[in-house]
């Protein structure tokens, strides 16, 4: 389980050291389709908390260093210009953890949906919309990743961003 844990938390400090895009990295890193556990969701750490006492220790050591890496990364797409000055850390913090949990609720009710694809595209959108600065932002990290990507990925983030 540490092992584990401490591959998260260098795939999180690489998000934060490299230069890869902060929107690119938004849509490759975070807000995904359930596909494992959401390390960051609080009610799956209270669950683990309450049943193993040395998971608990390693649970809150996790939390101790993954909250201070995802805050600096959020700084990063401050610095970028793709989140709003105005918005602090801490409530984008919430925001986060409130959008990962209601998509992995709306994942189990739609699992079977067969535009489920498009439907997280758009809440990706939305999440994004709510954290940019204005619709500049958001037509220049379009942009951005155009010219990063393949076709098919440009075509991807057009669904996502626009």
């Amino acid at each position: 389980m540490r092992g584990f844990y401490e591959q998260q938390i260098d795939a999180l400090k690489g998000l934060v050291s490299n230069e890869e895009p902060f929107i690119e990295q938004l849509n490759g890193f975070f807000l995904q389709k359930p596909k494992d556990t959401n390390l960051l969701r609080k009610d799956i750490m209270e669950e683990i908390l309450k049943s193993n006492s040395e998971l608990n220790s390693l649970v809150k050591e996790y939390q101790q260093k993954t909250i201070p890496i995802f805050l600096e990364w959020i700084e990063k797409g401050r610095k970028q210009g793709y989140v709003k000055e105005g918005i602090s850390n801490e409530l984008i913090l919430y925001y986060y953890n409130m959008m990962a949990a209601a998509m992995e609720n709306l994942y189990k009710q739609l699992a079977d949906h067969p535009d489920i694809d498009q439907i997280f595209q758009q809440l990706k959108h939305m999440f994004f919309m709510v954290l940019s600065r204005n619709q500049s932002s958001v037509r220049h990290a379009s942009s951005v990743l155009k010219t990063l990507g393949t076709v098919a990925k440009a075509e991807i983030i057009n669904n996502i961003l626009l």
